[in-house]
This record gives C-alpha cells, structure tokens and sequence, in this order.
C-alpha cells in the first residue's frame, strides 16, 4: 500500500491510493470508483464499505445507502489512473485530481456508495480563468487598475512580483509600493500618458510549495468602443399557446470588448411600432409578446464605457402559430455570410447600421 502521506503535504507529482473493501450478500458484481460525486440516499441494499487511504492514514466505515452520481473515474495508464479489482491508484497528481472520492459498489439487489473522501492537492499558483494572458484598455492620462488573480494550495501566504515589458523586450519590475495585494489578487495602478506607457504587464505570484511558472500577462491597449455583436441568429419558442402571439430566443457572438467591460442592448420593432428595448450582460434574450405572421426588426449593439458599437439588424418576419415553415435562412448581405437554422422564420436579412434608435 506504500508509505503513508501527510494529508497537508500532498503535492502535485505525488502517488496516492484508494482502496474499498465491500462486503454484501449477494456477492457484488461491479464496483465503480467516482471523483466529486455526491450521492442520492434511497432504500437499495446495505452494504458496509471500508476505504482504506493511506495517504490519509483513515478508514471510513459508516454505511450510507445510495446511488452514485458525479463522474466516473476510468482506467488511463497513460495518465496515469489505475482501476484494478477494488483499488484505485492515481500517479503524478495534478491539481485537477483535488476533489471528492467514492466508491460504489452493485450487486443483483442494487448499488451502494461509500462516504466520500477528500483529496486536496497542493500546489503553486497558476492563472485563474481559462487563459493566462488576457488584453484591458485604459484611457491617456486616466489612472487605471490592472488586476491579476491565481488559483493557488494554499491560497494563503501569497507573494506577488510585477513587471513591466518595453518597446525592446526588456523588463522593469514594479515598486512593491504600487503593489496592492489580498489573497489570490493583486492589482497595480498605471496611468497610461504616452504610446510607450501601453504594453504589456506580468504578474507572478507564490505561495509555500513554490512560485508561479508562467506568469500572466495583461496587454494594455488604449481603450475603445466594442466590437459588433455578430452571428446574431433567431429561433422561435413556444408562445405560452396563445394563438395569435409568437416568442423568439436571440442570440450574438461578443466581440471584443474595447478593453473595458462591455454590455448589451436588443431594439425591437413590429411593422413600424416599438415593442421592447432589453439589455443583458451577454447578447442573448428571449422576446416574446410578439404578433405572429408580421415582420420583425431586431437591432443589437454592444456598449462600454467609451462609446458603443455599430448595429448588428435583423430583418425576420413571425410564422402563424398554425404555420410550420421549412428551416429558413439568415443572410448577413454585408460579409456574404448564411448561417442556417432560424426555423421558422423566412426572409432574413441581416445588416449592419451606425444608429441604434433611428426606425
């Protein structure tokens, strides 16, 4: 079973081990390893588990009847998994493997899951969020933070280095007075008065199992307007069955942001009249109160601080409630795109336009 580890001190790179001692009548057929799965109590059968994790150096012994959810831990050897009768070896841990572990064990009378186990894997800082370099737009002369923030185990005890890249590639650091830290964030104040003052920052933190191997990067850029929300499409939903009423679901790709946080606005317009004017965080809505078997003009746009985007407009018209059209077409006539899948709308047109409120 190998030598017993510290709890505290498991680390990326470490060997750990499970292993579920089942005892049942009938005999069990399968049993099932889960990794940050819960469970769903229900009258099955009662089977008693032991897991045994010497990592931990603890056994757990209380019986919980129950059906296993969350994912299922499948045999790798190339990553490193090892699913073998009832035990479970995972090599070289990575952070990813800190979670929840059960067993489950099934026999003719049901299925039955063990208490979990918790795993935490300590580790050195690394990027929050699903990219390590990311782009933020700030105004001349215009004092702005620039933020960074990790994912780190122990999240505690965190120390921070700022540096700034120049034209040449070379790197400044940052004065630790300009340096503003709380737990896993830190933000340093810039204030951007010429070209050279745009650029990129990185940041690395560290914490007591080491320091951060890849730094993240913040590309400041003057800021600016939004992009135009694009790939708008539009589908039906069901009207609450009100005969005579239709309902859409509308959707945009964001484009970039202008370095600034961005939000959105969706106009519409039936047959010359105004019917809503709805804002979002993202560049989806659901329109309803519409008159079935009419035109529709829906205008999209993206906004930020430093001004707004052009118009993203589509032109649809509302099938009956008795009416199932054929799937129709969105065609962006602008940049010779079609995308498909907008039944069952007919005759769209989209178009891009520099006023959002003019009819």
């Amino acid at each position: 079973m190998g030598r017993a580890l510290v709890p505290q001190a498991i680390q990326e790179g470490a060997d750990v081990y499970f292993e579920c001692s089942v005892v049942s009548n009938p005999p069990y057929l399968r049993v099932e390893w889960f990794h940050d799965g819960g469970t769903t109590h229900s009258d099955i059968i009662l089977l008693s588990y032991v897991i045994l994790f010497p990592s931990f150096d603890s056994r757990l012994t209380d019986v919980v009847m129950s059906k296993p959810i969350g994912k299922v831990v499948e045999h790798n050897m190339s990553a490193g998994v090892v699913v073998s009768g009832l035990s479970l070896v995972i090599r070289h841990l990575r952070r990813e493997h800190s979670g929840s572990y059960t067993c489950a064990a099934t026999n003719t009378e049901g299925v039955t899951t063990s208490n979990p186990v918790s795993l935490t894997v300590r580790h050195a800082p690394v990027c929050a969020g699903a990219s390590q370099e990311r782009t933020q737009g700030a105004a001349r002369g215009a004092p702005t933070y620039v933020k960074c923030t990790v994912n780190a185990e122990p999240a505690r005890d965190i120390s921070w280095a700022w540096v700034r890249t120049l034209a040449d590639g070379s790197e400044v650091e940052i004065s630790e007075d300009n340096i503003h830290s709380e737990g896993v964030t830190s933000k340093v104040m810039v204030t951007p008065r010429t070209p050279e003052d745009y650029g990129q920052l990185l940041c690395r933190a560290s914490n007591e199992v080491g320091q951060q191997r890849q730094a993240c990067v913040v590309t400041l850029v003057p800021a600016g307007p939004p992009d135009t929300p694009s790939n708008c499409s539009a589908s039906p939903v069901s009207p609450d069955g009100l005969v005579h009423h239709a309902a859409l679901t509308v959707t945009c790709l964001e484009g970039f942001d202008g370095g600034l946080p961005q939000s959105f606005q969706l106009e519409v317009w039936q047959e010359g009249a105004f019917v809503a004017n709805m804002s979002s965080g993202t560049p989806e809505w659901q329109v309803t109160g519409l008159k079935a078997g009419l035109g529709v003009t829906l205008r999209v746009l993206a906004h930020n601080n430093r001004g707004r985007s052009e118009v993203t407009r589509l032109e649809l018209h509302t099938a009956s409630a008795q009416h199932h059209a054929a799937p129709g077409l969105v065609i962006d006539s602008e940049r010779e795109k079609v995308y498909m899948g907008v039944p069952p709308l007919l005759g769209a047109l989209v178009g891009v336009g520099w006023s959002f409120w003019s009819c």
